[in-house]
């Protein structure tokens, strides 16, 4: 499957003994490094794939269709934006959880929590990200900028929300819903409450909503213990003795939304074919044979289950629109 190449190249040129990113680093940057997650490297694939559901959903819809020459150069500074952005809130989140990832095995050796770092020191080198990320945004049209920055901020909003809601993985998923809505703008899509594309373009965003809440619900399985003892909300603590039903039930919830989205905007058999099956074979695989008392096995499914259902997404609207392309040409 090309995702999992793509995981294992990412994961060997930053975990390889030879090719290892704090080999190549001084000492003192390497508590910097680490608080940007450069080292793990397959969480940038997620918001990079759910943004390019976004634009290859706008890129089919367009009137005209946008050229492939000009989709390619909206992907590029798109990617780039989303690269330093995720970084940067990375960074910003491990300066405002430092106190509860003392508590949490897996975190406690992060920069800030172990003392490497000071939260102040985090939050002025995760300004600096932000502002490279501002600038890196004003490569996109206009039109997008507002959006970008609400996304922004509803991911800055993340770390606060395990304080006080059960519910923070829909806080997260709800900035890429707000990012298809983005990518619209981008390509010239108008996507306003009265437009025809509203509709799909919400029942893709909340889709991808849910597919994030999924996959991190499965992923927080491993701290599931910890978050109890040290007081962080998670959906994780809510689901009961049978989280699977829960997520059998919002996986069925998406294939809904995907079905509605292509419904709504007359796709063709290719969508429901990929984006439709192909992200309900992988999310069915990954909630039927996660065993969530394992940590290893939830961090394994939360990387190829929760990016693999996106690539689908993503991969039957590339597809679409090249179709449309070709006919439309």
């Amino acid at each position: 499957m090309a995702i999992e190449q793509v995981i294992r190249l990412a994961e060997r040129f930053f975990t390889d003994p030879d090719h290892h990113i704090f080999a190549q680093v001084p000492p003192s940057w390497v508590p910097y490094v680490e608080l940007t997650r450069l080292n793990q490297p397959v969480g940038a694939l997620m918001p990079i794939l759910l943004y390019g559901v976004g634009l290859t959903f706008a890129a089919c819809v367009s009137q005209p269709l946008i050229p492939m020459s000009e989709f390619f150069v909206l992907a590029w500074h798109s990617d780039i934006w989303l690269f330093i952005m995720r970084h940067a809130l990375c960074t910003f989140n491990d300066a405002i959880d430092y106190e509860y990832d003392r508590k949490v095995r897996r975190c406690r050796l992060r920069p800030v929590a172990r003392g490497a770092i000071t939260p102040e020191r985090a939050l002025q080198f995760s300004a600096a990200q932000l502002i490279l990320g501002a600038y890196a945004l004003s490569n996109l049209p206009r039109e997008s900028h507002g959006l970008g920055v609400i996304t922004t901020l509803i991911m800055m909003i993340y770390p606060f929300a395990k304080r006080f809601t059960h519910f923070p993985q829909l806080i997260m998923g709800s900035s890429f819903t707000v990012s298809i809505f983005m990518a619209c703008a981008a390509v010239g899509v108008d996507a306003s409450f009265e437009s025809e594309q509203f509709p799909s373009a919400l029942f893709l965003g909340v889709a991808c909503m849910l597919i994030v809440a999924i996959a991190d619900t499965i992923y927080a399985y491993q701290d599931i213990r910890d978050d109890a003892e040290a007081g962080i909300k998670s959906m994780t603590l809510v689901l009961g003795d049978r989280p699977k039903t829960w997520l059998w039930t919002l996986t069925a919830a998406v294939e809904g939304l995907l079905l509605m989205a292509g419904h709504q905007s007359n796709f063709s058999p290719i969508y429901y074919l990929v984006s439709c099956g192909g992200s309900f074979v992988v999310l069915s695989a990954m909630i039927a044979l996660v065993d969530l008392r394992v940590a290893a096995d939830c961090r394994w499914w939360f990387k190829r289950g929760g990016t693999g259902s996106v690539f689908a997404i993503m991969l039957g609207l590339y597809i679409e629109y090249f179709i449309r392309l070709c006919l439309f040409a």
